[in-house]
């Protein structure tokens, strides 16, 4: 998604014609604050991007390009970054996997436990990850409607990788974590 900001100010910030219904390629504090609008029923005003899910005051980095950014939302918080348990539920958890009321989790984010099919939309294709479309094609969001989780949720394979809230912490670095799969990848 091409965001572009018109005249330096922390309101200038405008949707690129043409590129409103692609993924966004955000950053994890971008996520963040939108989540944060999101809980203030996207009220237009500064303030409703600095807290709600996420206190952006703690959005600091140390020396060694660890952040020290809160770690998970605030309770109470209506939206937020999925967690690495929330988001892999959404994706693979099947409620009925093994029958009615057997619960159970798929390979694959369309509900089965075959490899997704790499290509183009209208070709065959389920998934713009992988080497059957030209690397870094991006497509408008839903261009795979036929390719859901058993929840319905499009796009878990391709577009792009989706930010966890999870932190990674390796030798002392926090460092924020993303799932899936986006057109770049070559794994599904």
């Amino acid at each position: 998604l091409g965001i572009t900001n018109h005249g330096g100010g922390p309101t200038d910030y405008h949707v690129d014609p043409g590129t409103g219904n692609l993924p966004a390629d955000a950053g994890w504090r971008y996520a963040a604050r939108y989540a944060n609008w999101l809980c203030h029923g996207k009220d237009g005003a500064p303030a409703a991007f600095e807290s709600g899910a996420y206190d952006t005051t703690t959005f600091t980095a140390d020396g060694s390009g660890s952040v020290n950014d809160q770690v998970h939302h605030t309770p109470g918080a209506q939206f937020w970054i999925p967690t690495r348990d929330e988001w892999t539920k959404a994706v693979y958890y099947d409620p009925d996997r093994y029958g009615p009321g057997q619960d159970g989790y798929w390979r694959y984010p369309n509900g089965t436990d075959n490899v997704l099919i790499s290509g183009l939309p209208g070709e065959g294709g389920q998934t713009n990850a992988g080497a059957g479309v030209p690397f870094g094609t991006q497509l408008p969001v839903g261009s795979y409607p036929g390719v859901q989780s058993p929840w319905g949720l499009l796009d878990a394979s391709g577009g792009l990788s989706e930010w966890i809230e999870d932190p990674w912490t390796t030798t002392g670095r926090n460092i924020r974590l993303t799932m899936g799969s986006g057109a770049r990848d070559f794994d599904y």
